[in-house]
């Protein structure tokens, strides 16, 4: 049965102001998803026929107040397969207390004393939960190496992903290197570092799409990388339940040869 990634987007509110954030796209810092939404986005999704796994991104999740009953309730949906919560992993939040599976995105730009507060968290998680998500910068490079081997020495079996930020003129795309996109590395020595983590396959070697991917913003519209459409599931919600249905079709979304162009599903099926 095909799997779709669901990212449900509950909280603006950060520590952080990373450039990149797509909370940016918010004009408040401060929004927060609330429960009533939460329920109709689980209640969309129980009449969906393909199994989902629901990431749950902001902002920084952890500091929504009702985090782990917004687990609970996706956790009581038949067809959800997994939770995951994205975090930065800075928090003074006891993580264990999520009991699902975690993903900690280093951002490079936090100073030294972040640093250790990301190296104490991440200590105190069942590592066969988590993965190490490492965004890979254009400059402090010796900055990176250095904490990606103090975390490799310390966690030496933790799985790891890799990404690097891009700046297309007039907004920031996050490109992950995968087993078929690692030509798109800047940097040589990055190359190899993520050489160490992944099984390369050729691009002619992948038959159709590994993953696919819907968000669900804040405000409940409905947006993906591949197609060109957007509605408000709240508004709306025969739009979600028949749109992803549809969208999980294609065999081509959010392929490499896509990249974001096609405007519809249909010429691919």
């Amino acid at each position: 049965m095909k799997t779709i990634n669901l990212f449900v987007d509950i909280i603006t509110k950060c520590q952080l102001r990373c450039s990149y954030c797509t909370s940016h796209d918010h004009k408040e810092w401060n929004r927060v998803a609330n429960l009533d939404n939460i329920k109709k986005i689980a209640t969309y999704i129980s009449f969906y026929k393909y199994d989902i796994n629901i990431v749950l991104f902001g902002g920084e999740p952890v500091l929504h107040d009702d985090i782990l009953v917004i687990i609970e309730t996706f956790r009581k949906i038949k067809n959800v397969k997994d939770i995951i919560v994205l975090s930065h992993g800075l928090s003074k939040y006891d993580y264990t207390k999520l009991n699902t599976k975690m993903c900690f995105t280093l951002h490079n730009h936090i100073n030294n004393k972040q640093f250790e507060t990301f190296v104490s968290n991440l200590s105190t998680i069942n590592l066969n939960n988590m993965v190490l998500h490492l965004i890979l910068p254009k400059d402090n490079i010796d900055l990176f190496m250095n904490r990606y081997s103090l975390l490799i020495n310390k966690f030496p079996d933790i799985n790891i992903e890799f990404s690097m930020i891009y700046n297309f003129n007039t907004y920031f795309d996050e490109i992950y290197f995968d087993k078929f996109n690692i030509e798109h590395i800047l940097f040589e020595q990055y190359k190899q570092l993520i050489l160490k983590h992944i099984n390369i396959v050729p691009k002619e070697d992948i038959k159709k799409c590994y993953i696919k991917e819907l968000n669900i913003n804040i405000n409940g519209d409905i947006t993906s990388d591949c197609l060109n459409i957007r509605d408000n599931i709240f508004k709306n919600p025969l739009f979600f339940r028949n749109y992803s249905n549809e969208f999980s079709k294609c065999t081509k979304a959010r392929c490499y040869d896509c990249t974001g162009t096609i405007t519809t599903i249909k010429e691919y099926k």
